[in-house]
């Protein structure tokens, strides 16, 4: 029978409506919006309820107009499919709704990352300068404890391209210098223990007697 069937759909659906109800008042209370339309369901749907067993009685009781009971089934028919898009409505409504809870706790969250890296960015500067203070203040106690009172830079310094050491012009210098001077010392130290005498100058000024006779190497080596 069309009346049953619409009776057993609009029973289902109102028992689906009130644990719709229950699972929103674990969530939101009574007075919410979401709240509301449901029980604004439940009384529809009650109401329809009523009217198809209330037709279903009367088709019991006496023999009606083919044409007006399937009007009636239609009506019914028209009044669950009503009901049920008013349910899947507010099911979709309250999807959107926690859909954009989620957004909105989604840009909250981006706002405080954003937050969370500026404050990041800002702690490692201080630290930076905190950590250079800190290596100033070393270096001023140092100075103090050396009695250094005053430093200052006198130019600025140049990275060397050529080595410093070792210097070969200077070094040539040196040891051209040393060589020359021990060549004299060795000249002076050798006319100075010599035991021979060169010229007659010399013998006379070493006797301090007149030179009568002298021969020279060559008359020497012939005789």
């Amino acid at each position: 029978m069309p009346n049953q069937y619409s009776i057993e759909r609009l029973g289902t659906m109102l028992l689906e409506l009130k644990n719709r109800r229950t699972q929103l008042l674990t969530k939101f209370p009574e007075d919410d919006r979401l709240v509301k339309e449901v029980d604004q369901q439940i009384k529809d749907t009650t109401a329809t309820l009523e009217e198809s067993k209330k037709a279903t009685s009367v088709e019991q009781s006496s023999d009606l107009n083919p044409l007006r009971q399937t009007l009636e089934t239609e009506m019914a028919k028209a009044r669950l499919e009503l009901v049920g898009g008013q349910a899947r409505r507010d099911d979709l409504k309250q999807q959107v709704e926690q859909y954009k809870l989620v957004l909105e706790r989604l840009d909250q969250a981006t706002k405080e990352h954003t937050d969370l890296e500026r404050q990041v960015k800002e702690v490692e500067g201080n630290y930076q300068l905190y950590a250079k203070k800190q290596e100033e203040a070393r270096i001023a106690d140092e100075l103090d404890q050396k009695k250094i009172t005053n430093v200052s830079l006198a130019e600025t310094p140049v990275t060397q391209r050529a080595p410093a050491k070792p210097n070969r012009g200077l070094t040539l210098a040196l040891g051209f210098f040393l060589a020359f001077f021990v060549s004299l010392c060795a000249l002076f130290v050798a006319e100075l223990f010599r035991e021979t005498v060169h010229t007659p100058r010399e013998l006379e000024l070493l006797t301090g007697l007149p030179v009568i006779a002298s021969l020279d190497r060559e008359a020497r080596s012939r005789g």
